[in-house]
């Protein structure tokens, strides 16, 4: 198992390649002092610094302070001059981590440290440490006060890492372990020039590259790569020995198989052991962390709260990374996160504010939705397109002063009452505003003619039906971009696409313009119908129904007979506008048209003009009649006067059909399909055709005649 421990940072104490496990081994270090250690003057040796012999080359040199500490550069001061004795005195006081510590100073320390005579010093310091398991025989003492109370990784040296994996005898972190750790199972393809019994010979682990001390599975098992490199260069120079028939080669090749065999038995059984202490240690530091953590949180909490921060506030701050930290809160500490924590309770405190206010809003906004509602349902159904949304409403300046105020402004309807008082004058400003800006676009007789603005008297005439010039057909104006084009018909029209395009985000990229040619169109028409232009209202027009043709246009060949489209005055003036070549309208009525289905009949925008049933949204339009006939008792509700399309609405247009006519472009009464019809250029008198699409059909293929004309072409027989 992989267990956490230690604190500091570990020193490298391995040494030569030749065995799996030299990383762990300290080797005996041969000092002048050791060997004058048994004479009469062993307890007075002084050490000194290192001789330029034994140094390594000469760096350049630095500014140092001098002894007196005066500031000025001087030479470098040489380590202190210590008896051996006096050191290993005060070596004797110290915890393995202490020591550990001492050997990373400098290279001469480590050196005297490391070396055989201070072996018994590295043993009492770790016996006085409670519960620390003994030396395994396979490790010296320094190595195994590195592998329980180390820090880093013991392979790269600059990461830090917990987990101690008392099966490789290594503290590694997860990258090393990523990079050298090997599958059992893939040893021939990671090491395919490597000799098989290397498995047998090194120690293995069940932990792979990523951590999970309390799952360990008994399969795969793991190798640490270093280890499998570095024993199969000591096989292949044993091996190389028996090759070059040296004196018991073979002999010592055995032994080493027999003891890297043997070491890797004893380090698999004394494991288990280990980490059951690992297990311990692991729950202690938890604890300790976990003991440290809540005495910081408290200590926090106690500031805050002293410079005047709630316990409510104070829970934002509660899962901060300054307030986790497993460490003691000092003065420095708090003088370097107050600043951030004060900057993140003032942000959760703003925050706060603003997600009230935007509550606070929303509640507000719907209590004026609620009287907006009951003051809709006082006007006329036919002004309701002349009000503006709820949305628009609330972005009005009073309104939305009173939706935004202050969070100790009580929120109540009461709130609204004097503004709702208003309301119908306020209405008034608004329509004024779009109907102002559509009439500026008519041309200067029209204005003349239009009559009084409806916004002027809109605020006490509300309850009664809109006025008819809001709605006259010869308003036509073009809108769009320059990627598409579109119509709206009436005053009424142009003020709502005014208000819904112009206010929008893509105001700059549209036009409305009144169409001149729009206007000649629709005065041609209601010529034809003997109405007058000036006013005809487009409802009037919708409930005639009629169909047209435009004599501008030639007839299509089609399904071998002439052809000519046929349009609803809507469809008319439209074509009239974008067909360009046309100097002046001509149309021709229609009077034996095909019916065709409206489609708009089908979209749910038909509005009742007598109750508020569709206040909210409108109804296709046969369920309204069903409405008006059960509810207000009408038997025959008519188009206009008891209900009408919402002009809000983009109405559908009824789709052009073809109707057959003649080389003049006078349209043909459809034939009897039951009837029997002659040829007149045929010699065969007797033959007879059932139907007009035979007699057609014979005339066009025998006789070459499209858009044969009766009694000229063929007759009844």
């Amino acid at each position: 198992m992989v267990v956490p421990y230690g604190i500091h940072r570990p020193i490298r104490i391995w040494g030569a390649d030749e065995h799996p496990l030299d990383h762990l081994r300290i080797f005996e270090v041969e000092t002048d002092a050791e060997d004058s250690s048994d004479d009469e003057t062993g307890s007075e040796l002084k050490l000194v610094a290192p001789t330029s012999e034994s140094s390594p080359p000469p760096k350049r040199s630095c500014s140092r302070t001098d002894a007196s500490g005066s500031g000025k550069a001087g030479k470098a001061v040489p380590f202190p001059v210590l008896s051996t004795d006096i050191l290993a005195q005060i070596c004797r006081t110290c915890s393995p981590r202490e020591l550990l510590s001492m050997a990373q100073v400098n290279k001469f320390l480590r050196k005297i440290l490391l070396s055989r005579k201070f072996l018994p010093i590295w043993e009492g310091a770790r016996k006085r440490e409670r519960g620390v398991p003994d030396c395994p025989p396979y490790m010296s003492e320094p190595a195994w006060a590195q592998l329980l109370f180390g820090k880093v990784c013991q392979n790269c040296g600059g990461t830090r890492a917990r987990m101690i994996d008392f099966r490789l005898l290594r503290r590694l972190c997860v990258e090393c372990r990523t990079e050298h750790l090997h599958d059992s199972e893939d040893f021939e393809d990671s090491f395919p020039y490597d000799d098989p019994i290397i498995q047998e010979l090194l120690p293995t682990t069940r932990h792979g590259p990523i951590f999970q001390p309390d799952a360990m599975c008994d399969e795969p098992q793991f190798y640490w790569g270093p280890d499998v490199v570095r024993m199969s260069k000591t096989l292949q120079c044993l091996e190389k020995d028996i090759r070059s028939r040296k004196p018991n080669a073979k002999k010592v090749l055995d032994d080493y198989i027999q003891s890297k065999r043997a070491q890797a038995e004893l380090i698999e059984t004394k494991a288990a052991a280990y980490e059951l202490w690992g297990e311990k240690q692991e729950e202690e530091f938890v604890a300790s962390q976990a003991i440290l953590k809540k005495s910081r949180l408290l200590e926090i909490e106690v500031r805050l709260t002293v410079v005047g921060w709630t316990a409510e506030e104070l829970d934002v701050v509660r899962d901060h990374a300054e307030v986790g930290k497993a460490s003691r809160l000092t003065n420095q500490n708090w003088t370097r996160i107050y600043p951030i924590l004060q900057s993140c309770l003032e942000g959760h405190k703003r925050e706060g504010i603003r997600i009230a206010r935007e509550e606070q809003a929303e509640y507000r906004f719907k209590i004026f939705t609620g009287l907006y509602r009951k003051f809709k349902e006082t006007v006329d159904p036919t002004q309701w397109v002349l009000l503006p949304t709820e949305v628009e409403a609330s972005h009005f300046k009073d309104i939305h002063a009173l939706i935004h105020a202050d969070l100790e402004t009580a929120s109540t309807p009461d709130l609204f009452s004097e503004v709702m008082n208003r309301f119908p004058v306020l209405i008034a400003n608004w329509t004024e505003l779009f109907e102002t800006s559509v009439l500026r676009l008519l041309p200067t007789d029209l204005q003349g003619g239009y009559g009084e603005p409806i916004s002027l008297s809109i605020a006490t005439s509300l309850r009664s039906t809109a006025s008819s010039q809001l709605s006259l057909a010869m308003h036509v104006f073009a809108c769009g971009n320059s990627h598409a084009q579109s119509y709206v018909l009436g005053v009424q029209g142009a003020m709502f696409y005014y208000r819904d395009t112009f206010t929008s985000e893509s105001a700059q990229k549209t036009t409305l313009a009144f169409s001149p040619r729009g206007l000649d169109a629709v005065s041609s028409i209601a010529r034809m119908l003997d109405l007058e232009p000036e006013t005809l209202g487009i409802v009037k027009l919708d409930q005639l129904d009629q169909k047209f043709l435009c004599k501008l246009c030639p007839p299509i060949s089609k399904g071998g007979s002439l052809q000519k489209c046929t349009y609803t005055w809507r469809a008319a003036v439209q074509h009239y506008i974008e067909e360009i070549s046309h100097e002046d309208p001509a149309w021709q009525l229609v009077s034996n048209a095909p019916s065709t289905f409206d489609p708009s009949w089908s979209q749910p925008a038909w509005i009742c003009s007598h109750c508020v049933a569709c206040i909210d949204k409108g109804m296709i339009r046969m369920v309204l009649i069903k409405h008006i006939q059960s509810s207000h008792r009408i038997p025959a509700p008519e188009e206009g006067k008891d209900f009408f399309f919402n002009p809000c609405c983009d109405r559908l247009q009824v789709r052009p059909e073809n109707i057959r006519v003649n080389k003049a472009g006078v349209p043909i009464p459809p034939l009897d399909p039951n009837k029997l019809y002659q040829c007149r250029h045929c010699s065969h008198k007797k033959r007879g055709f059932r139907g007009g699409t035979a007699i057609e059909s014979h005339l066009r293929d025998c006789h070459s005649i499209m858009g044969a004309i009766e009694g000229k072409d063929f007759g009844p027989k």
